[in-house]
């Protein structure tokens, strides 16, 4: 992909009065340079990992308070799941073993205070005792208070769980939403990153982004289309709900966004935009959540998602899960 900073710069084809980069959060833009010089892409949605939906109408029946720590929120989903009040499971997030569903257990990974490896001296420390702790939590969450098939749940169908009004509470991105059904997008109240043991919130990103190839023929062409489709008016239009039947994931733009009419016409509601933002301010970059300068970052999530689904769905201790995926990361690292 093409180093997009030399089209940013050029004032012959990028007008920065209009296009208006501050409106990014540093943090993912940071993790767009992937521990480089280079930005290879501009966002049109992010996604923030480690906040948290519940039902209004079950936490009220229960007399459930907001979870502010994991220790809390294991009380939620415990007096939830195990209630003859409500028929619903306690919590659903992703659990299947493919590296894209780490994401809602790393936040809580990284908000434990534990680390994939250490960044000066090579070691792995994936089973350290923050790790091994951060597991064992995640996966009694949604192991013993999730639906019988927390294993096998993706990003969609962890949404589509509550969505539908099968769990009381997701552990999730606010951006991924537009599953819920509208009864249920109504009743729910989103939450911020909850505290770790240490006081540590700690959230990670995902952003869909426009880059482009170092094959175009056309590069100035493509920058004009990635500049217009990234734009302030197309992000707007973007965010908000322009049709009966269409749901918006979110926004990848903040500040100017939440000041127009449209998006306070159309767009996601209070509680959403208060977690998305508050969220964003605890996505850390130097390093990112996920080692995302690493070539192998991929291998080393894949790794840790076996682990983690490992733990969830059999009897196998986090801390031997840990240790095996541990050798396996020394051996890709």
């Amino acid at each position: 992909v093409q180093d997009l900073t030399r089209f940013l710069d050029d004032p012959s084809l990028t007008d920065s009065g209009w296009y208006h980069m501050e409106d990014y959060p540093q943090s993912v833009i940071e993790q767009l340079t992937y521990g480089q010089d280079e930005l290879v892409a501009l966002p049109s949605v992010i996604g923030v990992y480690g906040c948290l939906a519940y039902d209004r109408p079950t936490f009220q029946r229960l007399g459930l308070d907001e979870p502010t720590t994991f220790d809390e929120l294991l009380h939620a989903a415990k007096v939830i799941d195990e209630s003859d009040v409500v028929d619903r499971h306690g919590i659903s997030s992703r659990g299947s073993p493919d590296p894209l569903s780490t994401a809602n257990w790393a936040t809580m990974f990284k908000s434990y205070g534990a680390d994939w490896f250490d960044r000066r001296s090579g070691e792995v420390t994936l089973n350290s005792t923050a790790g091994v702790e951060s597991l064992d939590t995640y996966a009694e969450l949604i192991g013993s208070y999730g639906p019988p098939d927390a294993g096998t749940l993706n990003w969609k169908r962890s949404n589509e769980a509550y969505g539908s009004g099968n769990t009381g509470i997701i552990y999730h991105s606010p951006a991924t939403s537009g599953v819920f059904n509208h009864e249920q997008y109504n009743r729910t109240k989103w939450l911020p990153p909850l505290s770790g043991p240490d006081g540590d919130r700690i959230a990670s990103s995902w952003s869909w982004s426009l880059g482009m190839s170092q094959y175009t023929s056309a590069p100035e062409a493509a920058w004009l289309f990635i500049q217009w489709a990234t734009s302030r008016p197309m992000n707007l239009l973007l965010s908000t709900r322009q049709w009966e039947g269409h749901e918006s994931a979110g926004f990848a733009r903040s500040n100017w966004i939440l000041e127009q009419q449209e998006y306070n016409r159309r767009g996601q509601d209070h509680s959403w935009n208060e977690a998305f933002i508050e969220a964003i301010n605890c996505v850390p970059s130097d390093p990112a959540p996920i080692p995302l300068e690493q070539p192998q970052n991929m291998d080393i999530m894949s790794v840790a998602a076996s682990a983690m689904n490992e733990v969830i769905t059999t009897d196998i201790d986090a801390q031997d899960a840990l240790n095996e995926a541990s050798q396996e990361l020394t051996r890709l690292l």
